[in-house]
């Protein structure tokens, strides 16, 4: 029985891989109708859900998984994207923030704080979060990621804080 279970997972998270996100919801949902107390099934759900744009599905199946168990960074990920489309950043960042260096998906975590900074609009002025921005740009090009769209957000917020590269 173990290996079928295993087998089906397997065989929505190809659908989902190739695309199928309609697909692979179903084959998710069929698996959880035989086995309620699988977390990793609810897992691989909030990803699809994430895939078809409906965070709010996406956050509750993400928190059934950690309800039933499933202490995953990557679930703190996608809780911490669900929050940025709700456009509450400080709830982003405390999820990206339970996601520790040590972790195999940590550059993850930092792209999404990056995100949380460049888009939030505090109350102070943008200026102190762009700058945690640009901080975690460094560090991220340090771990070796890096990508034309972080060169360009990079170049973007340095725009937004008349940062001048002359002083550096």
């Amino acid at each position: 029985m173990m290996n079928e279970a295993i087998n089906r997972l397997q065989k929505a998270n190809n659908v989902l891989r190739r695309g199928n996100i309609k697909d692979a919801i179903e084959l998710y949902t069929d698996i959880i109708r035989t086995e309620p107390e699988n977390p990793l099934v609810y897992y691989n759900l909030g990803l699809a859900f994430i895939e078809n744009e409906e965070y709010e599905l996406a956050e509750k199946v993400f928190n059934q998984s950690l309800k039933l168990g499933l202490e995953e960074p990557r679930i703190y990920i996608g809780l911490g994207y669900c929050s940025l489309k709700e456009q509450n950043t400080q709830r982003a960042l405390n999820f990206f923030n339970k996601v520790g260096e040590r972790q195999p998906s940590y550059k993850e975590a930092l792209l999404g704080k990056i995100l949380a900074y460049v888009n939030s609009r505090p109350p102070e002025g943008p200026d102190e979060n762009l700058k945690k921005a640009l901080d975690l740009l460094a560090k991220i090009k340090q771990l070796g990621v890096w990508n034309q769209e972080l060169s360009l957000i990079e170049k973007t917020v340095k725009n937004r804080i008349g940062y001048d590269s002359r002083k550096k």
